[in-house]
């Protein structure tokens, strides 16, 4: 990656010495609240660095470290300074590096990313194998598939676990989907196939077609390509608890 250096000196103590610092970045495709690794490259014979991160100037490792490896997260979209300031022995020299963070495309993660890169942000799977990783956490699935070290395609299945007993809970299915629809169509333009455009949109429509989904005798989905991506969404009936309904999303490379 390309990167800036800084160095400053205002002639009090600490002294601020002219050197070199070079920050280096694990990946260089950065999504928002992915784990990435920040390496600072900086020659000394002192083998008690203190090493102080910054992200715009805020700090980010409130205790400076020895390590020169820092595992850095971005909560916010956009350009991100970041900053090491390396305390040896009397002096601090700094470097930078800019880093631009975007939007990922499905649970947390890009196409194309790493395996080590999804290992990083979600930890250890429940179910793994060399091109499989799979994690589960209250009533939410998610499952990364894997071919030459990278990211192929990603499913994200959501059950929601609920006993329907006013209009407003008939309501979820489709208005949750709708959601997602929304966005995917932003994103995609018009879908390919839709089994949703056609439905009512009325009231007592939407809360006819929840009272399906929750029994089990319909489902909504549509399917979006664009751009070497084919996308998914699905409304249908819980696959996990005895009541509810669940929605899933996929996004794949083509």
């Amino acid at each position: 990656m390309v990167i800036s250096l800084f160095s400053c000196s205002n002639g009090e103590e600490p002294d601020y010495m002219p050197s070199l610092v070079t920050i280096k970045s694990s990946d260089e495709v950065i999504g928002k609240n992915q784990r990435i690794l920040l390496t600072a490259v900086y020659e000394s014979d002192n083998p008690n660095l203190l090493l102080t991160w910054y992200d715009n100037d805020e700090k980010i490792n409130t205790i400076p470290q020895s390590d020169n490896t820092y595992t850095w997260y971005a909560n916010s979209l956009g350009e991100h300074t970041i900053k090491v300031a390396i305390t040896d022995r009397e002096k601090i020299v700094t470097g930078l590096i800019k880093l631009n963070v975007v939007q990922t495309e499905l649970a947390t993660a890009l196409i194309g990313d790493s395996k080590d890169k999804v290992l990083r942000t979600k930890g250890t799977p429940y179910n793994s194998s060399p091109d499989v990783l799979s994690y589960k956490e209250s009533g939410v699935i998610s499952t990364y598939y894997i071919k030459d070290n990278k990211v192929r395609k990603i499913t994200y299945e959501k059950n929601i676990n609920k006993v329907f007993s006013t209009k407003v809970d008939y309501t979820y299915p489709i208005t949750m989907f709708k959601s997602a629809y929304d966005n995917y169509k932003s994103i995609y333009g018009n879908p390919v196939i839709d089994s949703y455009a056609d439905l009512g949109t009325s009231e007592s429509d939407i809360i006819k077609y929840g009272g399906y989904i929750y029994s089990g005798t319909m489902q909504v989905s549509a399917i979006f390509q664009l751009n070497k991506r084919r996308a998914e969404i699905y409304v249908g009936p819980t696959r996990m608890y005895s009541n509810g309904f669940m929605i899933s999303e996929q996004i794949e490379a083509q």
